[in-house]
């Protein structure tokens, strides 16, 4: 009798094992990250207001709510200088955003980074010193502009909480986490920022 159970206990283990594995397949190829060229997405909270943010397939690259440019100094992953992580929060009608969270990472990986400069575009010229720099600003462009930065003494966390590469060294898909304050570089009016990205 035990002969008979064990070969039959041994083929639904074997079948579950099966199942499993296919599931886990399925997931791969249903996660939207694995082969969609425009994903990105933004979830948390600003200005004490919950958005939930995705690319949608039609976007073009200049129209994406999250969207990463990589700047590479050769053809290898040792090489890459920054990548700029844009999150367009906000915006008209038309598309036009009106918000924009800008964020400069220096050589990215994972890690968390204490950001307190501004957009490096506006200090540093030079295109090899801009890369060197971490940098966080919100650009708001409405009837007039602004432009929201960290403190010095009030550093705007970063944690990037996944990276990987293409083959020739830009950055592939990031993911990580904000949390801090940037505060109008005139008026001193704060947008307090919590979420999570994904961007490729």
């Amino acid at each position: 009798m035990n002969k008979k159970i064990f070969p039959a206990c041994f083929a639904y283990l074997f079948m579950g094992m099966l199942l499993l594995s296919s599931c886990q397949a399925d997931e791969e190829v249903d996660n939207p990250r694995n082969y969609f060229s425009r994903w990105g997405y933004f979830k948390g909270n600003v200005k004490g207001k919950s958005i939930s943010l995705a690319n949608d397939i039609y976007q073009s690259h200049i129209n994406k709510v999250v969207y990463c440019k990589g700047y590479t100094g050769g053809t290898t992953v040792d090489c890459v200088k920054g990548c700029v992580i844009n999150i367009g929060y906000a915006a008209e009608a038309n598309g036009r955003k009106t918000e924009v969270i800008t964020i400069m990472l220096a050589k990215p990986n994972i890690g968390v980074r204490q950001i307190t400069n501004g957009w490096p575009f506006i200090k540093y010229a030079n295109y090899d010193t801009m890369c060197n720099v971490d940098a966080i600003e919100i650009r708001a462009s409405t009837d007039k502009t602004h432009l929201y930065t960290p403190h010095q003494d009030e550093p705007f966390k970063v944690e990037i909480t996944e990276m990987t590469y293409q083959e020739d060294g830009h950055p592939y898909i990031i993911e990580g986490k904000l949390d801090g304050k940037l505060y109008d570089t005139k008026s001193g009016e704060i947008i307090e920022i919590h979420g999570e990205f994904g961007t490729k």
